[in-house]
This record gives structure tokens, sequence and C-alpha cells, in this order.
């Protein structure tokens, strides 16, 4: 865990191998088609190959994503897959949280990213597995 808090000279000093951007290659496929979770893999592999801590790396995620999204959007605005309701609703939210997160990343530290990255992992799990399901919240809590 600790290799995600501080940046690692060793691996910084070093060129990026093939298969590193091979890797890279593969989360833009991925990044275009999907999104969803891209942002976990692109922090994966530049703290974990690259060096980059938590901070540097979250920020240097969030400067690839905006590259890439303007080109996923129009594609899939012309073919009419896009419900500009929910995504704005969605992309104003998103701003808010980037601004909080910038501003308490840089004030707590990487420690306080890796305890939301935690909690967030926690929670994606409950959802795959049916716990945070409407009706599962609905039968657990009684709401019919």
């Amino acid at each position: 865990p600790k290799r995600w808090l501080k940046e690692h000279e060793d691996l910084l000093s070093k060129p990026l191998h093939f298969w590193q951007y091979i890797v890279f290659f593969l989360i833009g496929i991925y990044g275009g088609l999907i999104h969803v979770g891209i942002g976990y893999f692109i922090l994966a592999v530049i703290v974990l190959t690259v060096g980059h801590d938590l901070v540097r790396a979250n920020a240097m995620k969030n400067v690839l994503i905006l590259a890439y999204i303007p080109f996923s959007l129009i594609i899939f605005a012309l073919s009419g897959y896009v419900n500009w309701k929910y995504g704005l609703i969605h992309g104003c939210g998103n701003i808010v949280g980037a601004q909080l997160a910038s501003l308490l990343s840089v004030k707590k530290g990487a420690q306080w990213i890796r305890y939301i990255m935690i909690f967030i992992s926690f929670v994606i799990v409950l959802q795959l597995f049916g716990f945070l399901s409407p009706t599962f919240l609905s039968s657990f809590f009684n709401l019919n």
C-alpha cells in the first residue's frame, strides 16, 4: 500500500518500456469503448509502473481523460446515444466533485486519496454483488 503514497525515483528515472505503451494503448481502447472505471486502470498503471504518487497520478489521469473524452462524446452524440439531460447533471456533479477532490488532495495528500479509493472500491463491490440495487435496498429496509 505504501507504494501508492510516495513517488519512486527509481521508476521515474527510467524510460517507459514497450509493454507500458501497449498497456496504455489497451487502456485507451477500453476507455473509448466503455469508459466505466477507466480512472482506476490509469491510476494503477501510472502509480505502479511509472512511479508517481497518487496526487500526481490523479492529476495526470484527469488530463488524459480530458484529452480523449471529447472524441468519444462526438462519436456517441452523432450516433444519438447521448442523453443530454443526464449527461449535464452528471457533468455538473463531476465538476463539483473534482473541485472538492482537488482541494482535499492538495490539502491532505495521497493518504486521503487512498482511503477514498478503498471506500469507493468497497461500494463498487457491494453494487456488483447486488447489495446496493433498488430491489435489495427496498426489501432490506422493508420499503414495499
